[in-house]
């Protein structure tokens, strides 16, 4: 199965990030997500196809870690959302 997954806007609040810190947490947010969700499969209710306008995360996620640790608890947190109970 194939899933693409599209992220308009990813809303951080404390200091703005550099162009290098940003895109070092886009990619660690692509890369782990992709692995809970290869781990967990997707949520039964998105597997037909589905727009979400709007996620948040299932916990409090802290942003004064560096880039690649944000980026990992983010895609964590996403994919505790969109992801299904196994595989």
């Amino acid at each position: 199965m194939t899933v693409r997954i599209h992220i308009e806007r990813l809303v951080l609040d404390g200091p703005p990030l550099g162009r290098q810190a940003a895109d070092e947490l886009r990619g660690q947010v692509e890369q782990e997500l992709t692995r809970v969700l290869a781990e967990r499969g997707l949520a039964a209710d998105l597997r037909s196809g589905a727009a979400v306008p709007a996620l948040r995360a299932s916990e409090s996620i802290t942003t004064d870690a560096q880039p690649a640790v944000l980026g990992s608890r983010i895609g964590q947190a996403l994919g505790a959302t969109l992801g299904g109970s196994n595989g």
